[in-house]
């Protein structure tokens, strides 16, 4: 890889030196991917500032290589996350503690839990809609943001006094509100003070975990706790195979987990679907007349799916191989992350034909194969 510095007997991938790899990719990162695997096929190799040397695979075959079988030479790569999640998130553990932590998670996240909830979603959209005006201009993303934490926290933490909602979504919007704090190396991870990046970042990861553990301070003391079905008090109810509870940090990095993975990722994926759908006017012509007709959810199911296959939340998932592994042909060494490269595998025509265009009925006519 020349300047980028590609390790011998990898995939080929870009020469250009790191950082003009890791401009690229941030300034479009879709774009990007797809330029890179028409130039170098399948599966390539690139390096890029902070989390190094990355395989992207854009096969099927290689992406259930690496999904299913022996998980235990791969780890999450989601490190640069790791002071916000907090050591026991599901996001960050590997091995056994993942798998416990999976377990005490599943009862509250099951179908038929989540089922309870579509009042409250229905009551928060209905809210948000409600509110808009004719003429009025907005961020949709933002209005989104607003109306999934809205849900999370009445359906996650069991709020509903509104000024107790509005607290923890300041103290969450400051905390995750600055992406580039992730992104900084290790080394300059160093507490200066409250005008230094790093300082900024844990004042406003201590006021969160103020109001977080406030919040489950007061649900174990809440006399209610056995009748309420909010998740917070599920897992409080909670107990592993050996009979403990979790304790506070568990729930709390719990909780955390669930924002970041339920929140903005959300507000985004409906965003994109205000975006695609007035665009695509046959498309909001029928999913009005089916939701008017009191259908099944099938073709609403359909346009979520299609909306998130042309615009995933996330160009690639990663994990890193702690042994040697082979992957699409390939005998890729420790260290090195594996990308199942989940945008470019959405736009590859031989998987979903005429795919720059946006077709719901592709997922009623014919499902999508696993792992594409």
């Amino acid at each position: 890889m020349g300047g980028s510095g590609q390790m011998r007997g990898l995939p080929p991938g870009p020469r250009a030196p790191v950082v003009v790899n890791t401009a690229r990719f941030l300034r479009r990162p879709t774009e990007t991917l797809l330029g890179w695997r028409r130039r170098y096929g399948d599966i390539f190799t690139v390096k890029v500032l902070l989390y190094g040397v990355g395989v992207y695979l854009c096969d099927p075959e290689a992406v259930r290589e690496i999904l299913t079988g022996d998980q235990s030479d791969l780890h999450v790569a989601n490190g640069p996350l790791l002071p916000a999640l907090g050591e026991h998130s599901i996001l960050t553990l590997d091995g056994p503690e993942h798998l416990r932590q999976r377990k005490l998670l599943m009862p509250p996240l099951q179908g038929s839990a989540i089922q309870s909830f579509r009042t409250v979603i229905r009551d928060a959209a209905r809210t948000e809609v409600g509110s808009w005006r004719e003429g009025e201009r907005f961020v949709m993303r933002e209005r989104m943001g607003r109306l999934t934490f809205e849900v999370i926290a009445r359906a996650v933490f069991g709020m509903t006094a509104p000024e107790r909602i509005e607290r923890l979504h300041e103290a969450m919007t400051a905390l995750l509100g600055a992406p580039a704090v992730f992104l900084m190396p290790q080394a300059l991870r160093r507490d200066l003070g409250r005008w230094s990046p790093w300082g900024w970042f844990q004042q406003r990861l201590r006021d969160a975990d103020a109001l977080l553990y406030e919040e489950i301070a007061a649900r174990r003391c809440a006399p209610d706790i056995e009748d309420r079905e909010d998740v917070l008090s599920l897992l409080l109810r909670t107990r592993d195979e050996e009979g403990r509870p979790m304790t506070d940090a568990e729930l709390r990095d719990d909780l955390i987990a669930m924002l970041l993975a339920g929140h903005e990722t959300t507000a985004i994926g409906l965003a994109w679907a205000f975006d695609l759908l007035p665009r695509n006017r046959h498309v909001l012509a029928r999913l009005r007349d089916e939701l008017a007709a009191g259908d099944d959810d099938t073709y609403l199911d359909a346009v979520v799916t299609e909306t998130l296959r042309m615009r995933p939340i996330l160009p690639a998932g990663g994990r890193v191989l702690t042994k040697p592994r082979t992957i699409g042909g390939w005998d890729l060494p420790p260290g090195i992350l594996v990308h199942p490269a989940i945008a470019i595998l959405h736009m590859r025509e031989d998987l979903f034909p005429r795919a720059h265009e946006f077709r719901p009925e592709r997922f009623i006519e014919d499902k999508a194969k696993p792992y594409t």
